[in-house]
């Protein structure tokens, strides 16, 4: 009676697609994706909205967000600082502005985008990607990740009025 839990590579029933099977995503999957993809084209709509700040940070402000307490306090940029900025920078095409101001900011961008179509395959055309997963390097992709965070933290640092 007790039956092992099956993973989600076990359940994802195969489609068929130019001549070869691939992973159908279930309901869960599919709710999972429209979910991130809402989030990212909401993130990509209010960054095309907003102005960015002259000053490299601060754009969250026009959000009705107070303003950065370790730059209030401290005069200096928080791990995050400038993602707003650079994602409205981003928005307005202007790309090279994005790069310099916060370049993992950026790559944070470019992955908020390249999230809409893959969640456009998943929702409508029904194609699991959680089936593939297991394979990733999570570890590598995890510290890749923090390290890029952190040496974009170094880098708004060594940019920053005060420095």
């Amino acid at each position: 009676m007790n039956q092992p839990v099956q993973s989600q590579t076990e359940t994802a029933k195969p489609m068929m697609r130019r001549n070869r099977r691939v992973p159908q995503a279930d309901l869960f999957e599919r709710f999972l994706w429209l979910m991130i993809t809402l989030v990212a084209i909401t993130l990509i709509s209010l960054s095309a909205w907003l102005t960015p700040d002259k000053n490299g940070h601060g754009t969250h402000t026009q959000l009705g967000l107070p303003p950065c307490g370790l730059v209030e306090v401290y005069d200096m940029p928080c791990p995050s600082c400038g993602f707003t900025t650079t994602f409205t920078l981003a928005a307005h095409f202007r790309f090279i502005d994005a790069i310099v101001n916060q370049p993992f900011g950026f790559l944070i961008f470019i992955g908020t985008v390249l999230s809409i179509p893959v969640g456009y395959k998943v929702v409508v055309k029904k194609y699991s990607v959680l089936v593939h997963t297991h394979r990733w390097p999570w570890r590598t992709i995890i510290i890749l990740t923090i390290v890029g965070w952190l040496v974009g933290w170094a880098y708004k640092w060594s940019m920053w009025p005060s420095a």
